[in-house]
């Protein structure tokens, strides 16, 4: 399981034909409130180990199982990129600041799709015009860091299209010793 994300239980009692279960009571070990839900969401709010209890009844029994649940940290993703502008087609190298991931996905939201797995990758960004890390291809960019227990952790940043320029052709008289004409835009 994974800190501040939902861990789905899901019961697995088995009951007679004729004695079904008829409740479920889940203690998560963590202080929380119980769940009385046959397969309950739970979100652990701290690392740790917890021992979480299942007590199950029907009309005649009860019965009860405890297991433990380990609850990991996250990664954190982070990146610095650089260098931060210049002409195309502009190689930019993205040094790697994540915390306790051992996986990578670098999704540089070019078409087509530009990924890496690298931990310190780099791409090289083709647009026309000058370029720089706050003026990219419209789209999506994300970084996406996992752990040995699969937890992930996702930083994304949408960039959008600048609005369009706007030129608007005038004329000007032009005279110059005799020769009249016009100057246009």
């Amino acid at each position: 399981s994974c800190l501040n994300s939902i861990t789905n239980f899901s019961n697995q009692s088995i009951s007679a034909p004729t004695n079904t279960i008829s409740s479920w009571n889940w203690n998560f070990g963590d202080g929380s409130s119980n769940s009385i839900l046959q397969n309950p969401p739970h979100t652990y709010t701290a690392a740790g180990t917890y021992t979480v209890k299942l007590v199950v009844s029907s009309a005649f029994c009860k019965d009860s199982v405890s297991l433990p649940v380990v609850v990991n940290i996250k990664p954190t993703a982070s990146f610095t990129p650089s260098p931060l502008s210049g002409c195309p087609s502009l190689s930019v190298n993205f040094s790697n600041g994540s915390t306790n991931a051992t996986s990578y996905l670098w999704n540089f939201g070019v078409i087509p799709t530009a990924t890496s797995n690298a931990t310190n990758p780099s791409n090289v960004f083709t647009n026309s015009g000058s370029l720089s890390i706050t003026n990219l291809t419209a789209g999506v960019y994300t970084f996406t860091v996992t752990d040995d227990n699969l937890c992930q952790t996702s930083i994304s940043q949408l960039v959008t299209e600048p609005s369009a320029i706007t030129v608007s052709p005038s004329s000007t008289p032009a005279s110059c010793n005799l020769n009249n004409g016009s100057v246009s835009v």
